[in-house]
């Protein structure tokens, strides 16, 4: 496995990102930075360059999914998300195309 990929960690719960950072930074990635907020995200996706995104999809709801959404729009980067727990309902809404939304 690759474990030189620059990673950018996204999660607006501090409870969630710093376990997160620490798991990946210890398991020798490089973890360029960490966002918790949408402009936040942006900003470091524009200023770093990241190869990949891993985010929290929790607790957070849509808002926070929507807003990566459109950060990754903006500056096109592969992006993972990570949840505590198995909705079925969040993972559909995370896959859907933002057009599919009734």
């Amino acid at each position: 496995m690759d474990r030189s990929l620059r990673l950018l960690i996204a999660d607006p719960d501090p409870a969630g990102m710093q376990p997160i950072t620490t798991m990946l930074a210890e398991c020798g990635f490089d973890v360029v930075g960490a966002a918790d907020s949408a402009a936040r995200l942006a900003a470091l996706l524009a200023e770093l360059r990241p190869q990949l995104i891993v985010a929290g999809a929790g607790a957070t709801g849509d808002g926070w999914i929507d807003a990566v959404r459109r950060c990754v729009a903006e500056t096109p980067t592969p992006l993972v998300y990570i949840a505590g727990d198995d909705d079925r309902s969040l993972v559909a809404r995370i896959v859907e195309t933002p057009g599919d939304r009734k």
